[in-house]
């Protein structure tokens, strides 16, 4: 087949453009410094380098979701640290209004200081993270996890759920703590209550402190003065005479002593203490037969598990002589939940709770920045590989370009000097 002039012409053209595709290609190459811009400069490649690229995505949102995690742990182990620093301060001022030494003025100055204490407390509890979220609010999506009721009472909005999330294809690490869990359940020894509850039963117990003591002690005669709800009640307490101590329980009610003087006088031959009604009065009278003295303590109410603003249910205990007149002062006693000591046992659980939900922060930040060490790990590996497969070696690039450049000067110079023949040329 003859070529025509024509057809040389254009094939050369054609050639000049690849070569010019080619240097283009190369060009850039050199300047992205990445080795496949496209899927057509390597599919194999392309393929593998997709691969790792989703590889390295993922990585980064498991680290992301790890730092989140790591900031509403560590901002919630700091606000529970500061719950146990106020939780801390509040005990001791309790424990200072139960040494016997401060009047109902000093109470008075105490509990001011601890109601500001009660606020800083509700406060921490509806802390939030730096979006503006609960911190203690569960899964719940309530904006105020914590709010105060009208008669003093802290009530929960939120719920027991607790936020979760990924951090390996495998693993989830929790970002908190909910707040049923943190400051609703605190294991006293009257069972499971809340932080505010302890709290506020604290403040019941000093706003009562200076009436009510937690024994009382008289001679061979005491007069019991009951003041009692109409509704029956179960009292317990120990009783001891000369001859020893008895456990005394019985359903007792206003104007209704009959059960609880059927039960001191059963263990009379114990304890050598006797019960009357003061027909008189309707008070209870005691009576050592053998001339010993009488003793109260301990003294449980059904029904009262925590220290009343206001007392319901109390008994007076006076000392009397053989005419039964008072020789000595009156000592108010009630439930035992009513006195400050019992109530300072009740704060420590508080911040035992407290301590034991640290901990489990604790234990879920540890976790955290172990899979924190292998996502970063990870990624060094992964950033390898993809640079591997996509970082331009611009030596080669450069020096391919520079090849290429030669091979189409020459080619045009060639094309040029064929150009320039003519039929003389090709005759001779």
């Amino acid at each position: 087949m003859r070529v025509s002039n024509k057809l040389f012409n254009e094939q050369q053209v054609r050639a000049f453009q690849s070569m010019r595709s080619d240097m283009q290609g190369i060009q850039e190459k050199i300047a992205s410094g990445n080795k496949i811009n496209r899927a057509s400069d390597d599919p194999m490649g392309a393929v593998n380098l997709s691969a790792a690229r989703e590889q390295r995505t993922l990585i980064e949102q498991f680290s992301k979701n790890s730092d989140l995690a790591n900031m509403r742990l560590d901002l919630s182990d700091k606000t529970l640290d500061e719950m146990t620093t106020v939780l801390t301060r509040m005990t001791e001022l309790t424990a200072t209004a139960g040494n016997g030494v401060y009047d109902g003025f000093g109470h008075q100055a105490i509990l001011n200081e601890l109601k500001q204490l009660s606020e800083v407390a509700l406060g921490l509890a509806n802390t939030t993270d730096s979006m503006g979220r609960p911190l203690f609010a569960g899964r719940s999506s309530v904006d105020v996890p914590f709010t105060r009721n009208v008669d003093g009472t802290v009530a929960y909005h939120g719920d027991r759920g607790q936020h979760s999330v990924q951090v390996s294809e495998s693993l989830t690490t929790l970002t908190g703590i909910d707040g049923g869990s943190a400051f609703m359940r605190v294991e006293t020894p009257n069972g499971r209550r809340s932080v505010f509850e302890v709290i506020q039963s604290a403040m019941n117990s000093i706003e009562t402190g200076a009436q009510i003591k937690g024994q009382a002690t008289g001679g061979n005669k005491t007069r019991l003065d009951f003041t009692l709800p109409s509704k029956t009640e179960t009292w317990s307490f120990t009783l001891s005479g000369n001859a020893g101590a008895a456990q005394i329980t019985a359903e007792v009610a206003r104007d209704n002593l009959g059960a609880l003087v059927t039960e001191i006088n059963r263990f009379t031959t114990q304890t050598s203490v006797s019960a009357a009604i003061d027909a008189a009065t309707g008070d209870m009278i005691l009576t050592d037969i053998t001339e010993g003295e009488i003793k109260i303590e301990d003294i449980s109410i059904s029904g009262q598990d925590s220290a009343s603003e206001k007392l319901t249910s109390y008994v007076e205990f006076t000392k009397l002589d053989g005419s039964l007149a008072a020789i000595g002062p009156t000592v108010k006693l009630t439930d035992r939940d009513q006195l400050i000591a019992y109530n300072i046992s009740s704060m420590s659980a508080a911040m035992d709770s407290i301590s034991n939900k640290r901990s489990l922060i604790a234990s879920q930040m540890s976790k955290n920045g172990m899979q924190k060490d292998v996502l970063e790990g990870r990624k060094l590996v992964v950033d390898r590989d993809v640079s591997k497969l996509n970082d331009t070696d611009l030596a080669e690039m450069i020096t391919k370009l520079q090849g290429q450049m030669t091979n189409l000067e020459a080619a045009q110079a060639a094309f040029s000097k064929i150009g320039q023949q003519s039929l003389f040329d090709y005759l001779r």
